[in-house]
């Protein structure tokens, strides 16, 4: 069973300011570091950047770090008792995992707290929206791109629906949105393989079909963004995983293991 926290080691150097000329291609919000060491002009300690501040003495940088460790705990909160489709795993690993997977390629708060909640009204309940929003409305309205047509309600909507509909959210997704939804997918499509390879899971033929027609949407709408090259790693990670993804379900359930 994975650990909840597996995914807490994922919070970026808190040596690392905020103060800064923003480099080329970061994200959103992102630090840069220029590699080069200042001292903190308060207390001297060395400073990854270009500002002069360290973390213990810069309060914006404090409230920033800050929103990822409330979105964590209401994710943990939200998803209290909940179980991944294979039972072993609490639901928290997944989101943990997720969230350590878009700080692989951004370290912008914001992001990384909205990867955390990426499936809370969607899995727990569209009342939940109303906290996120409380806690950040920006990091809600990443959240809502990313929530599934016809989720979080009762009755859920079939899963052809709710598929087709995320689908087509792609289209108005936004750089963030765009990674948190790439990386979600690569891990939760770890989990199917590793489900197949078990010999469970009856689900190959419907989930490589919706793999193939992510890897569209996704190319279709990073052509569209245009954006820096950091999202383009993501999506030529995400087409090589669908590569194999689709390899792997094509295979009969007796060859796994010969």
């Amino acid at each position: 069973m994975a650990d909840w926290n597996d995914g807490l080691r994922h919070v970026p150097d808190r040596g690392h300011n905020v103060e800064h000329s923003k480099g080329p291609g970061v994200w959103p919000g992102e630090t840069w570091a220029a590699g080069k060491l200042l001292p903190c002009t308060v207390c001297g300690k060395p400073v990854l950047g270009f500002g002069t501040l360290c973390f213990d003495h810069n309060p914006e940088q404090q409230a920033r770090y800050a929103l990822i460790d409330a979105a964590r705990s209401l994710a943990r909160k939200a998803h209290a008792g909940q179980t991944r489709r294979n039972g072993d795993d609490f639901y928290t690993a997944h989101v943990a995992r997720v969230a350590q997977e878009v700080n692989h390629h951004t370290n912008d708060p914001v992001t990384i707290a909205a990867a955390y909640l990426h499936d809370v009204p969607e899995d727990c309940g569209l009342q939940w929206r109303d906290e996120i929003g409380k806690l950040n409305p920006e990091v809600l309205s990443i959240v809502d791109a990313l929530t599934e047509p016809g989720a979080g309600v009762s009755p859920k909507a079939s899963w052809e629906v709710r598929k087709t509909g995320y689908l087509a959210s792609i289209a108005t997704m936004d750089e963030r949105a765009l990674l948190i939804s790439m990386c979600d997918k690569i891990i939760t499509g770890y989990d199917f393989i590793n489900e197949w390879r078990r010999g469970e899971g009856d689900r190959k033929e419907r989930t490589h079909r919706f793999y193939q027609q992510l890897a569209t949407a996704y190319a279709s709408r990073c052509k569209e963004l245009a954006v820096n090259s950091k999202l383009n790693i993501v999506l030529a990670y995400f087409q090589t995983f669908n590569e194999w993804l689709q390899s792997e379900a094509q295979r009969e359930s007796h060859e796994v293991y010969q």
